[in-house]
């Protein structure tokens, strides 16, 4: 007769922030639509890998905008919504490139990163992500 035993998840300090954070951070850049590229889980997939991240204390989530086009941040407000308590995660979401056909939908312009934070708090109906970051270097705006 075996036990079963599951190893504890360990939590790290973020920086000087003071929140402390799950050493493992899952990345939502593959939640979506299967029919956009095939390793991509469908929504129900991906609750369910959330959710299970969730039951394991995984507190660390990240996502970025342009993935499914916006669909990724869609599915992880919605599933942390339902499956945790808002203030126990930590949500990291990226600006990473053009959402749209005009000059300033894309890069590292200031119009760009406020309209492109703008809509990952309304995809993922909240106020407030933990951490917002460029998600490449972007060679427009460099000097």
């Amino acid at each position: 007769m075996g036990v079963k035993s599951e190893a504890r998840m360990e939590f790290a300090r973020f920086g000087a922030t003071g929140m402390r954070v799950s050493r493992l951070c899952l990345g939502r850049m593959a939640n979506g639509s299967t029919w956009r590229r095939d390793k991509m889980l469908d929504v129900v997939a991906s609750r369910s890998f959330i959710r299970e991240a969730s039951d394991k204390r995984i507190n660390f989530f990240e996502t970025v905008d342009v993935c499914s086009t916006g669909l990724t941040e869609e599915i992880l407000g919605r599933a942390l919504k339902d499956f945790t308590n808002p203030l126990d995660v930590v949500i990291l979401t990226k600006a990473l490139g053009e959402t749209g056909k005009v000059v300033n939908t894309r890069g590292h312009c200031r119009k760009h990163i406020l309209e492109a934070i703008d809509g990952s708090l309304k995809r993922m109906g909240t106020d407030c992500v933990d951490l917002y970051q460029p998600g490449r270097f972007d060679p427009v705006d460099a000097p």
